[in-house]
């Protein structure tokens, strides 16, 4: 099977983390995957250092003709068992521009991954874009009713939910032996960013009881300063690491004992919810977006209101304060990771959308043949 994966975000974040996995799996699994990006610097070089070819055209623009006709002239040239698989809703219609130029005997299956929780776009230039598509994949039940919510060119017949799943598999020692005085370690993984939370995170501290907080992840220099400036003023900053961007998410995933999802906005389907829960370790997360669809509350993790302070206080400290707690939620989320959310699982499930979106093609150009 021929793949192009489609990406424009300009950062790096848990949807170009699930484009990477899974064109890794994919090539792994003898298929042959390209990448078509914006001229994104950060997205090139991770995609090109990983082996992958990446084709860098201008994705965006009303008067956009030459990358589209550039794109298809690559399309022609590929096989029936071709996909173009897009992961952001305006890139569809630079897709479709370039599939629609090609006679339907050499279009290619037509997929969307629709990572956020949000309503499609109203303007009349994604009405045939939306028609063109041959399967929409959304991350979450919550993803899918929002997307559905309102009327468009996308057929609800052709959306399937298939939740997240990650490949950093750590392990975690057994900690439930720490000494009666020596601190937990709370860890957030993720984007330093307001949407994320973590000024909740950081204004919940002083209430949690003997536990360090180590944070990970990246931002703007104005916010990272935001938030180092709130945790001096509430006195915590000795009680937190900053420890910045990292790759070496497996190691600090080992070494915590909770892991803090705080969103405030509508969280998708985040893929920090499975590394954790892989590893072992039990979760505090907002109730906010699919976040309820993966975490059952008092089983695997903590469910607590967003922008609520004294509500994830109080559940970071029952399970900061009893190890037995901790050992028997995490356990339990390792085993609803093993149980329902394996990186297997979740590629069998994609693979089953292309076969879909494949047989949707054949039967549109049999129906054209036929007419």
């Amino acid at each position: 099977m021929k793949i192009f994966h489609i990406l424009s975000n300009r950062t790096w974040g848990g949807g170009e983390v699930y484009v990477l996995n899974l064109a890794k799996e994919q090539r792994d699994n003898g298929h042959s995957v390209e990448i078509i990006c914006a001229d994104r610097p950060v997205l090139v070089d991770i995609f090109r250092n990983e082996g992958f070819n990446v084709h860098v055209f201008r994705l965006h623009g009303h008067l956009n003709f030459f990358s589209p006709r550039k794109f298809a002239r690559i399309l022609s040239d590929c096989g029936s068992q071709t996909v173009v698989h897009v992961h952001r809703i305006p890139d569809i219609v630079f897709a479709s521009k370039a599939i629609g130029l090609l006679p339907e005997t050499k279009r290619p299956a037509f997929v969307i991954t629709h990572h956020l929780i949000d309503i499609p776009f109203a303007d009349k230039k994604f009405d045939k874009p939306y028609a063109m598509l041959d399967q929409v994949i959304c991350v979450s039940h919550k993803s899918k009713n929002t997307l559905l919510s309102v009327p468009s060119g996308i057929d609800p017949a052709k959306v399937s939910v298939i939740l997240n799943s990650t490949k950093v598999i750590s392990r975690q020692s057994d900690r439930t032996d720490n000494p009666d005085n020596s601190p937990v370690n709370i860890t957030y993984l993720g984007r330093l960013v307001p949407e994320k939370g973590v000024d909740t995170l950081i204004e919940a501290l002083p209430m949690i009881h003997c536990a360090t907080l180590t944070i990970c992840g990246g931002g703007s220099d104005n916010y990272v300063a935001s938030l180092r400036a709130l945790a001096e003023r509430l006195g915590v900053n000795d009680r937190i690491r900053w420890i910045g961007f990292t790759d070496r998410i497996a190691e600090y995933i080992s070494h915590a004992d909770i892991g803090v999802i705080p969103s405030r906005w509508q969280e998708p389907c985040a893929l920090v919810n499975f590394e954790f829960m892989a590893a072992g370790v039990p979760l505090v997360t907002s109730d906010t977006g699919g976040q309820p669809e993966i975490i059952t509350d008092g089983v695997d993790g903590f469910l607590v209101p967003s922008d609520d302070p004294d509500a994830l206080a109080n559940a970071i400290n029952r399970l900061a304060g009893d190890p037995d707690l901790r050992f028997k939620m995490g356990k339990a989320a390792r085993e609803t990771f093993l149980n329902r959310f394996t990186y297997d699982n979740f590629y069998r499930q994609v693979m089953d959308v292309y076969d879909k979106a494949l047989k949707s093609k054949e039967a549109k150009v049999a129906k054209k043949a036929k007419n």
